[in-house]
């Protein structure tokens, strides 16, 4: 940020030695002076100074143009599966719908987060509409509008699948948490500053994931099962494990679930194959041995 538009403009001309020499070069197309009140977008967020009544603030929020694109998604989404089920929907659009709440959530946006949910219903209904053409909005709304199962909101009117009892998700669920940034002065290869970023990790990740995988992790104290590293850090990509196989009659539920490495995982299931006899618990724990050792030793 510049005093003036003059040193902004004379700024082009300081960098262009240091760009060149390293291969690189402004995109003129896209590079802009321009003045912190009028704003300007970056990344789907517009960052603008407004005045308030006795001073000013700057305020980040969603930019009109990533609203519109999140908007056109859910709608040509929703399109593109006209006559199919409402679990075809749910599952779909739920994922949009996290994935764009949880990247606006540390900005201004309340008001767009409600602007969105009403543009989903509107959707929403539409598709239902054609789905039964000849069926009465009540008819529609006692088959597919159920209270919501999660207790996030006392709404009695959320999209439900009537066989699986999937529910669409809200973006206004998401809360708005500010990015905090880290320290100046820590850094992560301090090992006295080890739980400060274990923590750090942990908020990203159950910022980043639904619910099946935050509840999966708490109870696991956010370490694999199969080889007790950080599950958290982004190292690595992470599957669900099924502790009795699903060949084997094991089931979905919580209890039979595990988070693990994907290394981890193709590792555990090299020596315990889904087909192969069910691994005793001495078993159990030389093959977690294993892993963890082929873990430490770097060859997984």
């Amino acid at each position: 940020m510049c005093e003036s538009e003059v040193e902004a403009n004379n700024l082009y001309t300081k960098l262009k030695p240091y760009l060149t020499a390293r291969g690189l070069e402004l995109a003129m197309e896209k590079t802009k002076v321009t003045h912190i009140e009028n704003g300007f977008d970056f990344l789907g967020f517009n960052i603008r100074k407004y005045k308030t009544h006795n001073e000013s603030k700057v305020l980040i929020k969603p930019s009109k143009d990533s609203i519109k694109v999140a908007k056109k998604k859910i709608t040509d989404k929703t399109r593109q599966f006209y006559g199919k089920n409402v679990q075809v929907l749910v599952s779909t659009l739920n994922p949009i719908i996290i994935g764009t709440a949880n990247y606006w959530s540390p900005s201004v946006a309340k008001e767009v987060f409600s602007e969105m949910d009403s543009r989903i219903w509107k959707t929403q209904y539409k598709f239902l509409k054609r789905l039964h053409p000849k069926k009465s909005g009540r008819w529609i709304s006692q088959k597919y509008y159920k209270p919501d199962k999660t207790g996030q909101s006392k709404s009695n009117w959320i999209l439900t699948d009537p066989i699986t009892n999937n529910q669409l998700k809200r973006m206004s669920w998401t809360p708005i948490v500010r990015h905090v940034q880290i320290k100046y002065d820590y850094s992560p290869f301090n090992k006295n500053l080890k739980g400060y970023f274990e923590k750090r990790d942990i908020k990203e990740f159950d910022k980043n994931n639904v619910a099946y995988r935050q509840k999966l992790a708490k109870k696991q104290k956010y370490k694999c099962p199969l080889c007790s590293h950080s599950i958290t850090d982004g190292s690595e990509g992470l599957e669900t494990h099924h502790k009795i196989p699903r060949i084997k009659g094991g089931s979905n539920e919580y209890k039979n679930l595990e988070l693990v490495h994907i290394s981890c995982h193709l590792e555990y299931h090299k020596v315990f194959p889904a087909k192969g006899e069910t691994p005793n618990d001495i078993q159990l724990r030389s093959g977690k041995k294993y892993i963890k050792a082929k873990k430490l030793s770097g060859l997984i």
